[in-house]
């Protein structure tokens, strides 16, 4: 199995790829705004199945640079919430 090991920097340009992928899909499924799933969500899963595809298929894994981590969970769930508005929830109403 080939180990790919990511550094800070490479770290940070995988983060900024998933969430450019996360954007492109987000304004192209229009359900997933509807229902204010984060375009880093989005992203993130996808790169986490390709990173569950490859370990299982024994192609490769990733390793990445874990001294960033919690700087950027705290990044993430902090900016989460401002993205968050009482009055665009309650303009939008949910037809299932």
């Amino acid at each position: 199995m080939h180990s790919i090991q990511l550094d800070i920097a490479l770290t940070v340009a995988v983060a900024a790829g998933v969430l450019a992928v996360g954007e492109f899909i987000k304004k192209r499924v229009p359900i997933l705004d509807r229902f204010f799933i984060p375009s880093v969500v989005v992203g993130g899963i996808l790169f986490s199945l390709l990173a569950l595809l490859g370990f299982q298929q024994q192609l490769f894994e990733f390793t990445f640079n874990a001294d960033i981590r919690s700087f950027f969970l705290l990044i993430f769930f902090t900016t989460i919430g401002f993205s968050a508005s009482f009055d665009l929830l309650k303009k939008r109403r949910y037809r299932c």
